[in-house]
């Protein structure tokens, strides 16, 4: 069967591979396009949380509206927390949603 052969766990270990490999580009774009921002919670799963300082989420999900970007956004005392789902991006695509979000926070920065 499928799961004595092996093969839910070479599936499943091709699938975290590539997941770290999506994490670390994202990251890595992130922390080169907006070396300011922390990237906070935990280093699981398919997203990346990112603290704005002193900005109002509402702000964030206006600017990325406007630009036609869906995000999640909640607050954490005077900081937004940005949630960014990578699961859908290739590692090559990192540096054009990095600089996507870069100018959503500078069109928020510039509304207020």
């Amino acid at each position: 069967t499928y799961l004595r052969s092996g093969g839910f766990d070479r599936g499943l270990a091709r699938l975290r591979k590539r997941c770290a490999a999506q994490r670390a580009a994202i990251d890595a774009a992130l922390a080169a396009q907006l070396p300011e921002l922390e990237r906070c919670g935990v280093q699981a799963g398919l997203h990346l949380s990112l603290r704005v300082p002193g900005m109002e989420p509402w702000r964030l999900l206006m600017a990325a509206q406007a630009r036609g970007v869906q995000l999640f956004a909640t607050d954490d005392g005077p900081d937004a927390i940005l949630l960014i789902g990578f699961g859908g991006v290739e590692p090559s695509g990192a540096p054009r949603v990095a600089a996507e979000i870069a100018a959503i926070i500078e069109a928020a920065r510039a509304a207020t």
